[in-house]
């Protein structure tokens, strides 16, 4: 609900993983070279890093699985509530890189949820007793902060885009304001989530921050906007021409500063390699740091050509460091993929330190808590079964990039059970996929993992033990593609 957002038009190849269960007509496993197909997985979501506002009432473990949504004791582990939303509607909120993750507002939770992939909500579940306080139909993603809701929606017909504000407690409007700020009626993103066009990117109670998009005079200008909470004025806006399409971005605001980081694909005359690839467009990423308030430029990264956003792209802040993942892909030798966690100086972009996985492994997003950054890898050498996969939860200390733990989680144990492929599919075999990599969770008592087939793994924050495992709400019906999304509220 706030943090990120990505044009349509800005396709990324980000190195996410794909388990796909293969299943014969029979019910047996089909083998190709191993028990598993591994896949890279093309995607332009990107996560939104989740903004929680500190209440007793909210605080704890949740968990979404399926279409319900859970409330857990923090000791016990047991279900204190769920909330199981209703007919054929189900939580907007991808496991990878927390896109749309709920916001927790003075004890209420803030939801999204989609019915049939065309109706869209936004319900706020009291964190009490999971009771619905009220739902409301929205065209476009929510964010949240102490004052109010608001979502930025642009117009089909008319070329204005229009900024709405919704009581926290009610749903029912309080205000709008209208930019002149559209891309082209012909451009397919406009009017959605990954609008060229003017969309919010991350939200405090001082600003709103919004990116847009338009064409002058045959040229793409890009501007940066900050606007007011309160009544959607424009306080400061930064405009400068780009070459190439709308960027991806990320952004953080944190003690007066704003820092974004901005990642597009521009324009290049095309050029073959010795490996007969064409590359006819240029991969470059850039971080600003600016005065919140004022939008005075306070310092901006090189361009990094050939950097891109990895599954976790994100910005988090904790003292003076702020941190932020980004992939290097080689296009003709993946051997040489790199991903990496980077530690800049907030007060001029300088690099304290980084965190790089060996060539061609995974590495999720990280949680951030106290002066530790908590993280999963994976590897996967040829031939490897799916009760042999081994993944790692890391422990990184904040300030220095050291790792202070790293413990195993076995992904399967070959007890779960396999799905029956869909009735009639053309290609029963990939009627079913799940995801490997997912980040962990971190309460200042435990580390939580999730894994397929409802099992959650509970780490010792200080050195990585394993104290228990729990399975969220299993049934005779559970399959290893039942996993939990797991999300703390401070």
């Amino acid at each position: 609900m706030s943090g990120n957002e990505e044009p349509s038009s800005t396709p990324q190849k980000v190195k996410l993983r794909l388990l796909v269960t293969l299943a014969a007509i029979a019910g047996t496993i089909l083998i190709l070279g191993a028990l598993l197909l591994i896949i890279p997985l093309l995607r332009r979501e990107q996560p939104a890093s989740r903004a929680f506002s500190t209440s007793k009432e909210a605080s704890g473990l949740y968990a979404f699985q399926r279409n319900t949504l859970y409330r857990l004791d923090s000791r016990t582990h047991a279900i204190q509530w769920k909330h199981t939303f209703a007919g054929r509607e189900q939580p907007i909120y991808e496991p990878l890189n927390e896109k749309n993750g709920p916001v927790a507002v003075s004890g209420i939770l803030y939801v999204e949820t989609k019915q049939d992939a065309v109706q869209r909500f936004l319900s706020a579940i009291s964190a009490t007793d999971g009771s619905t306080l009220w739902r409301e139909p929205i065209a476009t993603r929510a964010f949240v902060n102490n004052i109010a809701v608001y979502t930025l929606v642009e117009s089909l017909t008319k070329d204005v885009t229009t900024l709405t504000a919704r009581d926290l407690h009610t749903g029912k409007q309080l205000w709008q304001k209208q930019y002149p700020i559209v891309v082209s009626k012909s451009n397919s993103s406009r009017g959605t989530d990954y609008t060229e066009g003017l969309r919010l990117i991350t939200v405090t109670d001082q600003v709103l921050y919004a990116v847009g998009s338009q064409e002058e005079h045959g040229q793409v200008i890009f501007g940066r906007y900050a606007l007011s909470p309160r009544d959607g004025a424009i306080l400061w806006q930064d405009r400068n021409l780009i070459p190439g399409h709308m960027p991806t971005v990320a952004a953080q605001i944190a003690d007066g500063a704003l820092y974004t980081m901005e990642y597009h694909l521009y324009p290049v005359p095309p050029t073959t390699d010795a490996h007969g690839m064409t590359m006819s467009e240029v991969i470059e990423t850039q971080i600003r740091a600016y005065n919140a308030a004022m939008g005075k430029k306070l310092w901006s990264s090189p361009e990094l050509q050939g950097v891109e956003p990895n599954g976790g792209f994100s910005l988090k802040v904790s003292g003076d460091l702020l941190y932020y993942h980004d992939f290097i892909q080689n296009y003709t030798d993946h051997r040489a993929d790199k991903m990496t966690l980077h530690a800049l100086n907030r007060k001029d972009g300088t690099q304290r330190w980084q965190y790089q996985v060996p060539d061609n492994d995974s590495m999720t997003d990280s949680a951030l808590l106290g002066d530790t950054l908590y993280l999963e890898t994976s590897h996967f050498a040829p031939g490897v079964r799916s009760e042999d996969l081994q993944l790692q939860v890391i422990a990184i200390n904040a300030l220095t990039g050291a790792v202070r733990w790293s413990t195993p989680i076995k992904f399967l144990d070959g007890s779960e059970k396999t799905p029956t492929p869909v009735p009639g599919s053309i290609d029963p075999g990939f009627a079913t996929g799940y995801i490997v990599d997912m980040a962990p969770v971190a309460s200042r008592e435990e580390v939580y993992y999730s894994s397929p087939a409802s099992r959650i793994t509970v780490l010792r924050p200080s050195d990585g033990k394993m104290l228990t495992q729990f399975w969220l709400d299993k049934t005779s019906q559970t399959t290893v593609l039942d996993r939990a999304v797991l999300f703390v509220v401070p």
